[in-house]
């Protein structure tokens, strides 16, 4: 560094777990072979059912549109890490509900 230069702040991202990146890797191809098949919208989400990705709450009924789980909502908390035991924010830790 030149003198009279001010050092500047070196943000890194955290890393994503390397044992995540294969399941990962399936749901996209699961995906990818879905789309390239697929007819049109409602074949798409049908053949993601018929592959494990969606799932159907009550498979009598027709689904209109696509909704991701969210399993419980802490508000006014950033999330710093998400582990087995739970949550952990800038408070604190949330821990892990169980059924």
């Amino acid at each position: 560094m030149d003198p009279g230069t001010r050092p500047v702040a070196v943000q890194s991202r955290p890393q994503q777990p390397l044992k995540l990146v294969g399941s990962f890797m399936q749901l996209q191809a699961l995906w990818i072979a879905a789309a390239e098949t697929a007819t049109d919208g409602l074949d798409f989400a049908r053949r993601l059912e018929d592959a494990g990705v969606f799932v159907r709450i009550d498979p009598s009924v027709e689904p209109l549109a696509f909704r991701g789980a969210i399993e419980h909502v802490v508000r006014a908390k950033r999330v710093r890490k998400i582990g087995p035991d739970g949550r952990h924010h800038q408070r604190g830790r949330h821990p892990r509900r169980t059924a």
